[in-house]
């Protein structure tokens, strides 16, 4: 049975890496998700959001900038160092916290809106999947809503996975070479960054989860699913690369006194 460390992540996401995450960010328009997100939840000034995997908090800092009143947790420490440093020059009601999300235990406070964009779910295995949506309930209000995004649903992965693909942002080369475990559902890519001849070589671990699984999932844990999308807002159909889920907390599993 082929194995690897469930953090894996912790050691990824560092130097180059970050580096090539933050150019790649741009493929996916920051104010075009939003506005997606607007179509489904009515936010007002002073509402509190909490963004997961925030990375360099692109997402955070527009709702700061809105005036939201957000927390953004991610475990790369120069994202989150950076994101207070944007925070506390522009005033923004944004505070930035340096953890892994499944070590992070939220206050007794609230969220309107849990944002987690950038493909970060399929990071997490079963078990952790598992505690992460527990916590994802916790800290939801009442009929409050959770929003992901996924590039690794099974019927996004298999119509269109290749061995090898590579990409080129800006001056980066980000190369792949990708393995499908069939016994634990899970894709191996080893990763090559190329940078004015360097190169730098790790391996990233994404579980791949049906839709149907997605969805039993959510309702498991008292959500209900308002919406599986694709990047052109239409509903998410097989062979469509990427997925946007909206999900709402049962009015019943608030436990706000």
């Amino acid at each position: 049975m082929h194995s690897y460390s469930p953090n894996w992540y912790k050691d990824f996401f560092r130097d180059i890496a970050l580096d090539y995450w933050q150019l790649a960010s741009s493929e996916h328009s920051t104010s075009d998700e939003m506005t997606f997100i607007g179509n489904f939840v009515d936010l007002k000034h002073g509402d509190k959001v909490l963004d997961v995997f925030c990375g360099h908090g692109r997402h955070a800092l527009a709702y700061a900038q809105k005036g939201m009143v957000v927390t953004a947790v991610d475990v790369a420490e120069s994202y989150i160092k950076a994101l207070q440093r944007v925070a506390l020059l522009q005033k923004l009601s944004l505070k930035a916290v340096c953890s892994d999300v499944l070590a992070w235990k939220p206050t007794k406070e609230l969220y309107d809106l849990v944002i987690c964009m950038g493909n970060s779910i399929p990071y997490l295995n079963r078990v952790q999947l598992e505690v992460f949506l527990d916590n994802i309930q916790h800290c939801l209000k009442k009929n409050g809503s959770f929003v992901f995004h996924t590039s690794m649903l099974a019927e996004s992965v298999f119509p269109n996975l290749m061995e090898y693909d590579w990409k080129q942002v800006g001056d980066m080369t980000f190369l792949l070479k990708n393995t499908y475990w069939v016994e634990t559902g899970c894709l191996e890519s080893e990763v090559t960054f190329i940078k004015e001849g360097n190169k730098v070589k790790r391996t990233m671990y994404h579980y791949v989860y049906s839709l149907s699984e997605m969805v039993y999932w959510f309702k498991s844990f008292g959500f209900d699913v308002v919406g599986v999308l694709n990047a052109a807002g239409e509903v998410y159909e097989y062979g469509d690369v990427d997925a946007y889920f909206v999900v709402k907390l049962d009015e019943g599993d608030d436990e706000e006194d």
